[in-house]
């Protein structure tokens, strides 16, 4: 299938794009999902272009975000040839973060838009990307109602300083470990349009067999082993 993505904004679209198409493909093959709609990724040359685009002011480590909708599959993203100068990434680590975000626009497809629990999609995200190793080194700090907390905006963002990515990685990665990628993506094929934690827990039970409390009670037996490695 032909890659339908715009670079727009570099000194040379072409060598990022053969590149960006090239990781494109390799998503599209690991989640085995076709993905026809247009994607238009732009390049900043600052940071204050950046934040001027998105009408805010942005961290030092936020470099990307994918804008996802019926009329738009936008990606706004430093420039990776500048990308040291303005934050705290290395110009090596486009791969992962252009991963990343492509990839939050793949899962809002399987989802069919519907609003999907945020760990879920930072947590498949991050686990497409290419090195996760390091997170093995950090530390976290679980309390009970784990999926509930995270799964929306106001309580992500609530644990942001406390290595919630790198969790929701963890907590992704064990799902498709023991339920298998494909389960996943059954997950959020069905989920609700509209994000409701009760619903959702039904939801999760039906294609996983198992309650939201179990796997939590789970994870945590599985985190603990993976950082004991």
């Amino acid at each position: 299938m032909k890659r339908n993505i715009k670079i727009s904004g570099s000194v040379n679209p072409k060598k990022y794009t053969i590149l960006v198409t090239g990781i494109f493909d390799k998503i599209m093959a690991k989640l085995d999902f076709a993905y026809s709609k247009e994607i238009e990724i732009i390049f900043y040359d600052s940071r204050k272009s950046l934040d001027k685009t998105l009408g805010r002011s942005t961290e030092n480590w936020e470099v990307a975000f994918a804008s996802m909708g019926n009329k738009e599959n936008k990606i706004n993203i430093l420039n990776p040839e500048r990308m040291e100068k303005f934050s705290c990434h290395k110009k090596t680590e486009f791969a992962s973060i252009i991963t990343h975000e492509l990839t939050h626009l793949v899962i809002n497809d399987i989802a069919n838009g519907s609003a999907i629990p945020v760990w879920l999609s930072e947590g498949l995200s991050n686990w497409l990307c290419q090195n996760n190793d390091y997170r093995k080194k950090e530390l976290f700090y679980i309390e009970t109602g784990l999926l509930e907390k995270i799964g929306t905006p106001k309580g992500w963002e609530e644990l942001i300083n406390q290595n919630v990515y790198s969790l929701s990685y963890f907590l992704v990665d064990f799902i498709i470990n023991r339920f298998t990628l494909v389960k996943i993506k059954e997950l959020i094929n069905n989920l609700d349009k509209h994000y409701y934690f009760p619903r959702f827990q039904k939801i999760l039970k039906s294609i996983l067999g198992v309650s939201s409390e179990e796997i939590e009670l789970a994870f945590v037996k599985y985190l603990i082993s993976q950082n004991n490695t």
